[in-house]
């Protein structure tokens, strides 16, 4: 079962409002239908918990002590980009509708609003962004793939296209570190061939087949994919020492 953007354990929002009595309503609320809230009281704390800590939603009040919630919705769009979802709330009614979208929001809603319809619009908001998301994967992607077609119509060497694929795939994982293992028989090893970048601090090590994420992968003739490495029964203390945190393993076989 694929979990909607709404429907993530880990969505977190953040509520950035300095009346305490608004803000701790809006965070019980969201908590109350499965969301993880976190909370500022004016745009300082909030640009500071969203460097630090990314959301997926902002719930950000209009009129907010210093710099305002306009200023502030800038300052977000300024430093994040589109990764983060805002809505805009205010006690002004319909009148600031307009200058809030100009700011950069995605919705805007009037106090006093009703619970429902604050749910439903967060909810609304989430999946839309998680669409706009996928859209941006999706043409990361296809850009990816036109780089490597340009490179083999361009003839370039092998070694030259591996690199090319490798960074690429490096720069859609946002990965720290990419390698290329080829299987040797004669050792009955999968030696590191490729990485990218060429030169890293702890380069990765051969591995046999069913060892680490690389041989599991290998051995299975499967995708594997990890988000915690360190809480992997079978991850290996060298590469825990090495930094790893995460990863991903997939075979390529060529021929019979």
């Amino acid at each position: 079962m694929i979990l909607g953007a709404d429907q993530r354990p880990d969505v977190r929002i953040l509520v950035v409002d300095d009346d305490p009595t608004v803000r701790g309503l809006v965070r019980s609320i969201l908590e109350s239908s499965g969301f993880m809230v976190d909370s500022a009281v004016d745009a300082a704390e909030a640009l500071t918990r969203l460097l630090r800590k990314p959301a997926d939603l902002v719930v950000l009040d209009l009129m907010l002590p210093g710099t305002n919630g306009l200023d502030a919705c800038r300052q977000i769009r300024a430093r994040l980009g589109r990764s983060v979802a805002i809505l805009m709330v205010s006690a002004r009614g319909r009148g600031g509708v307009l200058d809030c979208l100009a700011a950069g929001a995605d919705d805007y809603l009037a106090k006093p609003f009703d619970i429902a319809e604050l749910e439903a619009r967060v909810r609304t908001l989430l999946r839309a962004r998680a669409l706009e998301v996928a859209a941006i994967r999706r043409a990361d992607r296809l850009l990816s793939l036109q780089r490597i077609s340009a490179a083999i119509v361009g003839r370039l060497d092998e070694d030259e296209i591996l690199d090319l694929v490798l960074a690429e795939a490096r720069r859609l994982l946002q990965a720290s570190g990419v390698a290329l293992y080829q299987w040797d028989p004669v050792s009955q090893l999968l030696r590191p061939r490729r990485m990218s970048p060429p030169l890293q601090a702890s380069p990765p090590l051969p591995r046999r087949s069913g060892e680490g994420l690389v041989g599991r992968a290998f051995e299975a003739g499967a995708p594997l994919w990890l988000n915690d490495y360190g809480k992997w029964s079978a991850g290996l203390e060298s590469a825990k020492a090495a930094g790893v945190v995460a990863g991903v393993a997939a075979p390529l076989v060529l021929g019979d």
